[in-house]
């Protein structure tokens, strides 16, 4: 038979301050908000993968069994100034990782951006 005493306590492995005013939850949530956002920063870092050699040029990857039958058919990104390269890698989502859905580009048309105007 189980006691259902609401006084008996568990421990918890949390690491959840004792929170007694409002104040002292809008900083445990501010603090957890800073944590998240610095965390969310090291992984991006860490994922990004820049080559120099990309800086400013359109990206074309070939993609499996398609391109072997129709070898004008294939996937485009671009590489920002940085040399990361973006593409669309699924529904409303464009990757900035620096690796392309179908693996490393094989071409790449590298503009001048000297060429180009601004306004």
């Amino acid at each position: 038979m189980t006691s259902n005493n609401p006084t008996t306590t568990t421990k918890s492995n949390c690491n959840i301050p004792p929170i007694e005013t409002m104040a002292d939850a809008e900083n445990f949530i501010r603090q957890q908000h800073q944590q998240q956002h610095h965390e969310q920063q090291r992984r991006q870092q860490q994922h990004r993968h820049a080559d120099p050699s990309l800086s400013y040029t359109i990206l074309w990857s070939p993609l499996p069994f398609i391109t072997w039958f129709i070898p004008i058919i294939g996937h485009l990104g671009i590489a920002t100034s940085d040399g990361v390269a973006c593409d669309f890698q699924g529904p409303y989502y464009v990757g900035d990782s620096g690796r392309m859905a179908f693996g490393r580009p094989t071409r790449a048309l590298t503009l001048n951006v000297k060429d180009l105007t601004g306004e």
